[in-house]
């Protein structure tokens, strides 16, 4: 899936990450950037229920609920007492009724509603990855490689896969050092290069052949 997010997507990013950087528990919320590709996403297939493995402390699910593709239902994951904590706080009465939390993902029922759209922000037991279907959308914030490469084999044992495409803010270079040459003592810089910073891998699930 090849995604370009617009002005107005870029600008709503912004204003929900701003309001939940300043909350507590925020060191671990999605990046703007990943917020930014999921409103994309959003805009492009127009769900009208998304399925959220990792809820935090709120800041997806707001954004689901809050965005302008108008969700109608959000379903959500997460079971650390902390996080439960300040999702209750963040998360306004105004959206009860168009959400459901559930702290153990395997009490989820294959079938429950169709999920246009699956969001991977956190550890999911292997039953939940058996709702991955053929054409649904999967949202993977961060770089969790142990996360795709369980979805991809949960696919292949349907005759299905998720070709991710990765979204990421490009590459991080660090520090030059000087080094001393140990035959003339002569000091050289010492390159330590570079890392992918990380952004969201996006796919849509389609048969094997």
């Amino acid at each position: 899936m090849q995604l370009e997010p617009s002005e107005s997507d870029w600008a709503f990013a912004k204003i929900v990450h701003d309001e939940f950087s300043q909350k507590p528990g925020a060191q671990h919320i999605a990046s703007e950037f990943a917020l930014a590709y999921l409103s994309a996403v959003l805009n492009k297939v127009k769900p009208d229920s998304v399925l959220e493995f990792g809820a935090g402390i709120g800041t997806i699910t707001h954004f689901l609920l809050q965005h302008p593709a108008n969700i109608g239902h959000v379903t959500t994951t997460e079971n650390h007492p902390y996080c439960l904590e300040q999702f209750a706080a963040n998360i306004s009465e105004e959206f009860d009724g168009r959400y459901d939390l559930i702290v153990d993902d395997s009490t989820l029922l294959p079938g429950q509603r169709p999920y246009e759209l699956v969001i991977v922000d956190n550890l999911v037991s292997a039953r939940g990855y058996a709702y991955l279907d053929n054409s649904m959308t999967c949202f993977v914030e961060g770089a969790r490689s142990a996360n795709r490469r369980e979805i991809q084999s949960e696919l292949a044992g349907r005759g299905l896969r998720c070709d991710f495409v990765n979204y990421n803010r490009g590459m991080q270079y660090f520090s030059i050092v000087l080094r001393c040459s140990k035959k003339s003592g002569i000091p050289y810089p010492k390159f330590r290069l570079c890392k992918v910073r990380k952004g969201c891998w996006i796919g849509t699930v389609k048969p094997t052949v």
